[in-house]
């Protein structure tokens, strides 16, 4: 028995079902990921499984299986990251919206076009994660442990998730977490700093001004389902007093969890 087998249709149909199934985990995971990575990781998944297909060696359903079996826990690892038990819950979870989306695609190829399911399958994923935002930002504390390191100094500090937060370094629109001078000082942030940056503000019922930024070597913001993890993170130093209870001793940018 024969089949023929478009490469062209084949390739976009991997690549589009990699970038839903890649976003859509690292949304329900609460992942931090940018969409170029995911896209680049989405093409070159897709360019293997093509390369797999036009091997001329054994049987095509034994070269695909053999293909995902090699390459998902390589594209799984570059996304996240992670190791041990957290690696092993993220390629669990990959090899699930995967195994639901092939589903899904195997019982609309019947009833609907190519360009259809395209379609139809964009808009569903993008309804599943406007629904799962506005449901977690509901349930979200606003209080979190966050552990930042900088040169030997690792401390962890009580931050306010603010909303109102969307500051942002003006050239390379990296996020601006703000910090109070003491939590700084605790840090040697300012001698220990991995770059030094000027950062314009301006606050409500304030004139604007300057606050000076610093590049810490790592944040961890730790929640109830776990880490997330953040290299360089920007840190603006308020050289006023962030909470008059001393609640919290950062703001993070409002961003954050995007």
């Amino acid at each position: 028995m024969y089949y023929e087998v478009y490469l062209d249709l084949f390739f976009l149909m991997n690549f589009w079902m990699n970038i839903i199934s890649c976003r859509l985990l690292t949304v329900l995971l609460k992942k931090r990921n940018r969409i170029w990575k995911i896209c680049a990781v989405s093409f070159l998944s897709s360019v293997s499984a093509c390369l797999v297909m036009i091997l001329p060696v054994g049987a095509v359903g034994v070269r695909m299986a053999a293909g995902q079996i090699v390459w998902i826990p390589v594209l799984v690892f570059i996304l996240f990251r992670d190791k041990g038990i957290e690696y092993i819950k993220d390629l669990a979870s990959y090899y699930l919206v995967m195994f639901l989306i092939g589903g899904a695609v195997s019982y609309l190829e019947v009833h609907m076009t190519f360009a259809g399911i395209l379609l139809s399958g964009t808009a569903a994923a993008a309804v599943i994660e406007i629904i799962y935002r506005i449901w977690g930002s509901r349930n979200r504390k606003y209080i979190y442990d966050v552990m930042v390191r900088c040169g030997s100094n690792q401390y962890v500090f009580q931050a306010l998730f603010d909303s109102g937060n969307r500051l942002r370094e003006p050239i390379l629109k990296e996020q601006v977490h703000i910090i109070g001078k003491d939590a700084a000082q605790k840090l040697s942030l300012r001698e220990n700093a991995k770059g030094v940056r000027v950062i314009p503000f301006h606050s409500i019922g304030k004139e604007a001004g300057m606050m000076m930024g610093y590049y810490a070597d790592e944040m961890e913001v730790r929640q109830e389902h776990g880490e997330l993890r953040i290299e360089h993170p920007l840190f603006g130093v308020s050289e006023e007093v962030l909470s008059v209870q001393n609640e919290y001793e950062m703001i993070l940018n409002s961003e954050i969890f995007d």
